[in-house]
């Protein structure tokens, strides 16, 4: 069995200074990830939010990360791979929705969620459900799954973030957990996020 790598990117610290003292007219609440990860490389996600609108506002952009580039040391050298996940079957729960797949927005895909003809104003629950399906990692000395869950592109603050992702399957002895968090582009765990297999 080759050796298998699980790598999490959390990028929290990122969002909060981003949002520094405004809150853009709302604040993510909290914000509940789960994951089921299956054996033909693709996830079932279904994302909870709470989200407070201090004004009225028609809704909320939701950007998933989709495109990731990696670097693998290999004899002689380095390689440089780029991922494109495919998104499917995209949908939000009690509200209204839309879809951004242009192709100058390739590395995220953009999700509408609200009305245009409707305002929403206190608290609002949305949950997005979709499909994400990976290809594969291209990396022959072992298996190495690469996944931003919260991505970089939330313009607003959030007060509580958790994510919980399983396996169809008992992982294997002898994984290797990584955990990558804090600003974009850092290769530390500010957050001390402690990944574990149960």
């Amino acid at each position: 069995m080759k050796r298998h790598l699980l790598t999490f990117l959390t990028l929290l610290l990122f969002l909060t200074a981003q949002a520094q003292d405004t809150d853009n007219g709302y604040r993510i609440v909290d914000w509940v990830y789960q994951a089921q990860v299956h054996k033909d490389n693709s996830w079932t996600v279904a994302e909870s939010m709470t989200v407070e609108f201090q004004e009225p506002r028609h809704g909320i952009y939701r950007y998933i990360p989709r495109l990731f580039t990696r670097h693998h040391a290999q004899q002689g050298g380095e390689s440089e791979y780029t991922y494109l996940c495919n998104i499917e079957d995209v949908r939000v729960d009690g509200a209204d929705m839309q879809l951004n797949d242009a192709d100058d927005q390739q590395e995220n895909l953009i999700i509408r969620i609200g009305s245009a003809d409707r305002e929403v104003t206190g608290r609002q629950k949305y949950t997005i459900r979709y499909t994400l399906v990976y290809p594969e990692d291209r990396y022959p000395s072992g298996d190495e799954l690469v996944h931003t869950v919260l991505g970089i592109d939330c313009n607003t603050s959030i007060d509580h973030f958790s994510f919980d992702i399983r396996f169809d399957e008992p992982l294997p002895a002898g994984l290797t957990l990584h955990a990558l968090s804090g600003s974009w582009g850092s290769n530390g765990n500010d957050l001390h996020v402690m990944p574990k297999v149960s």
